[in-house]
């Protein structure tokens, strides 16, 4: 079964390496193009957006202005959403999925473009090309860059370009406010002997984080305390024995 194919021009692949793949994790941002054949013509990047190291907030005050003045200005749709995820963790969260499945009451589409990036700053550029399904599955696509010359949507002349319906949102708003992604760590609950197992290293890494120097010190005062009691305890009768013996003679 042929692999299907995530198509993305240079330029907007390298506006993507320059920005989200050159950032820590998480940051993100839009993909557009024509649904046609879902080729990525154009990336915007989601400035100002709210991220920590593990969750993404869209920047919607920003982005949905953008998202129908691209569509009224050059046809460009929207394909898919972007972000960054902690290296090592090439999948889609179960958050990332819940927010995705949520926007196909917005846009009439049977899939949405959901690419993953690992960024140069968490150990080295890496590009992740997934696709999430109206069903629920997620889709493994191969990668192929595609020259600008082939790009299927081009910005046109406005005293030239038809008027077209819009009938491809169903609302003006494409993004929810204040939409989060999350990494999510774990998708299979631990098992009782591994949750007594990992308890016992966290507890057990608190008592390393917390024995400092001072303790340290304080222990091995205390044991050369001992020890010389314990010489001086033995010794003492000896002496003691002796200086009688001495006396004696």
């Amino acid at each position: 079964m042929e692999t299907k194919k995530f198509k993305i021009t240079q330029s907007a692949f390298d506006e993507i390496k320059a920005t989200i793949g050159n950032k820590p994790a998480e940051s993100g941002g839009l993909l557009f193009g024509s649904r046609k054949d879902f080729t990525v013509t154009r990336f915007l990047f989601d400035k100002n957006s709210i991220n920590t190291r593990s969750s993404y907030t869209f920047n919607t005050g920003y982005l949905n202005p953008i998202i129908k003045k691209w569509w009224d200005e050059e046809e460009l749709e929207l394909l898919g959403f972007i972000h960054s995820h902690p290296y090592g963790l090439g999948r889609l969260s179960q958050p990332d999925k819940d927010y995705f499945a949520s926007q196909f009451k917005n846009i009439d589409v049977e899939k949405f473009l959901t690419p993953l990036v690992f960024s140069a700053k968490d150990g080295g550029f890496k590009f992740i090309p997934l696709a999430y399904n109206k069903n629920g599955t997620v889709d493994t696509l191969e990668l192929e860059i595609v020259t600008n010359s082939n790009e299927i949507t081009k910005k046109k002349k406005k005293s030239t370009r038809k008027k077209k319906k819009i009938n491809n949102y169903k609302s003006k708003t494409v993004i929810k406010i204040n939409n989060t992604f999350k990494v999510e760590p774990k998708t299979i609950p631990l098992k009782i002997d591994e949750i007594k197992k990992e308890t016992e290293e966290r507890v057990h890494k608190t008592i390393l984080d917390s024995f400092n120097f001072s303790q340290l010190y304080q222990v091995i005062f205390t044991c050369f305390l001992i020890i010389l009691l314990g010489f001086l305890i033995v010794l003492i009768p000896v002496f003691y024995k002796y200086i009688i013996q001495q006396l004696l003679n």
